[in-house]
């Protein structure tokens, strides 16, 4: 079990609870290509050396938790650096034929990673599960928490200059 501190993305696939038995084979044969494509794209190679752990993907039904572990102190570059990775997967999607919308937020999670299970859970993952379906549309938000993060790192930049 790993206590993590870090940026948080739910996606999911529209549409797919009202598809048959063979259209649901054909999700997951694009949803697999859609993550395997994004994962050879160069910036997302560069984005996840970035992070400390690199960057996690989750798969359960039509949906995907992605998290990418960071400092605080980094936060706000892997918050950006997220919501890029996101504009990927949904222009992959797009590609293929599926619409796909979601979230991201920041925050803690814990990963338990076994032989036979994986457990993502904490706050982090709460908050971007509570928000991700909000968006009755293609494309993704950031959670009220994320959007904290980007407010608080604008006025930080401006005092800089």
């Amino acid at each position: 079990m790993k206590k993590a501190h870090g940026v948080v993305a739910l996606i999911d696939i529209l549409g797919v609870s009202s598809l048959n038995i063979d259209d649901c084979e054909k999700i997951i044969s694009i949803k697999t290509n859609i993550i395997e494509t994004v994962k050879e794209d160069e910036f997302v190679k560069f984005f996840t050396s970035t992070s400390s752990n690199g960057c996690q993907y989750y798969q359960f039904g039509d949906s995907i938790l992605l998290c990418c572990e960071c400092t605080a102190v980094s936060a706000y570059a892997q918050l950006s650096g997220m919501a890029l990775l996101l504009k990927r997967i949904i222009l992959n999607g797009i590609e293929n034929e599926v619409l796909i919308r979601g979230a991201l937020s920041y925050g803690e999670y814990i990963e338990d990673i076994s032989e036979h299970s994986v457990t993502v859970i904490g706050p982090a993952v709460a908050d971007v599960a509570a928000w991700y379906e909000e968006a009755q549309w293609a494309g993704a938000i950031a959670t009220p928490k994320a959007g904290l993060l980007v407010t608080q790192n604008k006025f930080y930049y401006k005092e800089i200059v």
